[in-house]
């Protein structure tokens, strides 16, 4: 574990990371995302607006029809516990690469918040889901919040990886040489 601990913090499992990220979008995602639309029949998923909306929600649940909400729940507990690992790591490894130490290594905990989010997400779209045709505001609110919390701290761990990535270049050392 120590073993697995060292090589993310450094600056090849950083890269090892990106690259892994990088095939698995390019790959991975695409394929899933072709599966997930045929097998659903509708292109549009909860999990992927920022901000969502209620009736819109219920509208989507109801055009999955029965099967694709079984798939879909399916997708979240499989594919969708992969891919936040994949993103996760990758973010928190550059992270932990470009702040090796001082005030500033406590900035991996945005994509690891990022993650845990995203299964918050998962688990109210779930119940959203399962329990359709039935509303839940509990659960809808729950999903909003897992949502736009998820996104939000996903997009900051990007800015802060490349904020940081640029300041490496700049000053030439990392974080923790920087007063």
């Amino acid at each position: 574990m120590f073993r697995f601990l060292r090589f993310i913090h450094s600056g090849f499992g950083a890269l090892t990371l990106w690259v892994i990220f990088v095939v698995f979008t390019a790959t991975a995602l695409p394929l899933v995302s072709n599966y997930t639309e045929e097998r659903i029949g509708v292109a549009e998923a909860p999990d992927l607006v920022y901000i969502q909306d209620y009736d819109r929600l219920y509208e989507l649940a109801e055009a999955y029809g029965e099967d694709g909400r079984s798939v879909y729940i399916t997708m979240r507990w499989t594919f969708d516990i992969v891919w936040p690992l994949v993103y996760g790591l990758t973010l928190y490894a550059t992270i932990a690469w470009l702040t090796p130490n001082g005030r500033w290594k406590h900035l991996v905990w945005i994509p690891v918040a990022a993650v845990l989010f995203d299964y918050v997400e998962n688990t109210f779209a779930t119940i959203l889901m399962a329990i359709h045709p039935r509303e839940s505001m509990a659960a809808f609110v729950g999903l909003f919040l897992g949502t736009f919390l998820k996104w939000t701290t996903l997009g900051l761990s990007f800015v802060v990886a490349l904020v940081l990535l640029i300041l490496r270049i700049v000053r030439g050392k990392p974080l923790k040489e920087i007063n």
